[in-house]
């Protein structure tokens, strides 16, 4: 249903401290299953290769940041991650559904 470049950050934690890992860009996707309506994002960068892949559940949030971004944790291959996506379009809650999308507070 919804696709559009993407910029994506993890946040790693070291002995420095927490710091934003650039990820890279590529092309993002909101992938909805025709019979259970599951939702997924699957991000891939320019060679094809899959950046980001996680579905979309009702217990996310997705909170939006003042410059466009949305920050949120997902479950990857090796557990739970804070990450950063910046998208154009930006993406709104009917693309995120079920999960929360918290805006922006200033």
């Amino acid at each position: 249903p919804c696709r559009g470049r993407a910029a994506i950050r993890r946040l790693d934690r070291d002995d420095d401290g927490p710091t934003w890992r650039d990820l890279g860009k590529g092309l993002l996707r909101v992938m909805k299953h025709n019979d259970t309506n599951a939702k997924r994002v699957v991000v891939r960068n320019d060679v094809g290769k899959v950046v980001l892949n996680f579905a979309i559940v009702d217990t996310m949030k997705f909170i939006q940041d003042n410059k466009g971004g949305l920050k949120f944790t997902a479950v990857v291959d090796d557990g739970p991650s804070n990450y950063l996506l910046r998208t154009k379009p930006v993406l709104e809650a009917r693309h995120l559904a079920p999960a929360t999308l918290v805006p922006a507070s200033n």
